[in-house]
């Protein structure tokens, strides 16, 4: 298949019972898979220090892999590719990303049509649905997966929020909204939604009844902001759900979920902002936006801990690992890179590249997702090793 593999056969990933002779188990998965081999391969070395491994070809080609280079991800096509004209099919752009318990991996993009992969050795393909809009100007899209996996609420253009079953892939309800929706996020419960809108509005709703949504409250603040800029283009509840946060144009707001009052206001960008996050345990707070750099913030006092900078684009998407020590942030625009951090220190871990439009982890912290500009969406695997 073209394809070069690199098994881990120490004791502690083959079973200590295995005899000499024995198979491995289907569950028995390489650690590393290399391609770009364009027919079969037919042998292959390491070199003495066992840092790199080449491989013969019957393309008559020799090729030298570096085991120490970032993994490759795998990629997922969304949909319909389009019609093949000149040139390739291309997807409309992906523009929010979410992961839900067991793996399984949400998106919609400029066509609005909200989609899930089904995690398994195929990540198989749903098309949950679409949101009716015009796509000119581009839709403002969001899309968020609720804490136990069950539902999907995606945002759109057409002053809405839907919420999907991820289980039978069929639409549930919707809650419409006075305003175009811009951002969308579940509580950490997964019984409210934070809404927000392209004219400053950021709202709270009551979901634990599918069939009866209701609006909770109204959070003030930020309409001078989302004038200036292009609305509302980020919402994120703390930990507990105790705290929610919105940022538009420069300016970030943090309320007290329950009353509404204003804890922080955020000032530092020197662009718009396009995305915010809480830490898992809400003691840090991740900005990033059109001035290339992401920031690092206390979520209680906030002080700003770290600039992180080193995107040659807009920051358009970050996120916290599930155990809050690394925060990976994606640059559009010609820069096309994730990037992973260290918090405590602001320190760069690793750049991925590929993707340049919103970042996500699983739960689990196991894999990363990111999309690029073509429709696709990449999602890399961490495997054991230093991180340079």
């Amino acid at each position: 298949d073209q394809v070069v593999r690199v098994w881990d056969c120490s004791p502690a990933v083959t079973s200590p019972k295995r005899e000499r002779g024995d198979v491995f188990s289907e569950n028995f998965s390489p650690k590393r898979m290399f391609r770009g081999h364009d027919r079969a391969v037919t042998g292959v070395c390491f070199n003495h220090k066992g840092e790199r491994l080449f491989s013969a070809s019957a393309d008559h080609s020799v090729t030298r892999w570096d085991l120490n280079a970032p993994p490759e991800p795998r990629i997922l096509a969304g949909g319909d590719r389009g019609t093949r004209e000149a040139g390739p099919r291309v997807s409309p752009p992906v523009r929010a990303l979410a992961f839900g318990a067991g793996g399984r991996l949400a998106a919609i993009g400029d066509d609005q049509i909200v989609r899930f992969w089904e995690d398994g050795p195929k990540l198989e393909l749903e098309n949950l649905g679409k949101h009716e809009a015009d796509r000119e100007p581009p839709a403002a899209v969001d899309v968020s997966f609720s804490s136990d996996g069950k539902r999907i609420a995606s945002a759109a253009s057409d002053n809405s929020v839907r919420l999907w079953d991820a289980k039978q892939a069929r639409l549930l309800n919707q809650v419409r909204h006075p305003n175009l929706v811009t951002c969308v996020c579940f509580n950490p419960s997964g019984k409210q939604l934070a809404t927000g809108d392209a004219v400053g509005g950021v709202r709270t709703w009551d979901v634990a009844d599918v069939d009866k949504p209701k609006e909770i409250r109204s959070f003030k603040g930020l309409g001078a902001a989302a004038r200036a800029g292009r609305g509302v283009l980020a919402v994120a509840f703390g930990a507990e759900g105790k705290r929610l946060a919105a940022a538009a144009d420069r300016t970030v707001k943090v309320w007290d979920a329950e009353t509404g009052k204003e804890l922080l206001s955020l000032e530092g960008h020197e662009g718009e902002l396009r995305a915010l996050a809480f830490s898992v345990d809400g003691k840090l707070l991740a900005t990033g936006g059109d001035d290339e750099a992401a920031r690092l913030w206390d979520a209680e006092s906030g002080k700003l801990l770290w600039t992180l900078e080193g995107h040659a684009g807009p920051v358009t998407g970050l996120a916290f690992s599930p155990d809050g020590r690394r925060l990976a942030t994606v640059g559009g625009g010609s820069d096309e890179t994730v990037r992973l951090w260290d918090v405590e220190t602001g320190r760069e871990l690793l750049q991925l590249a590929g993707a340049g439009r919103c970042v996500a982890f699983s739960p689990d912290g196991k894999r990363l997702a990111a999309a690029d500009s073509t429709g696709q969406v990449l999602v890399w695997t961490a495997t054991p090793g230093k991180e340079r």
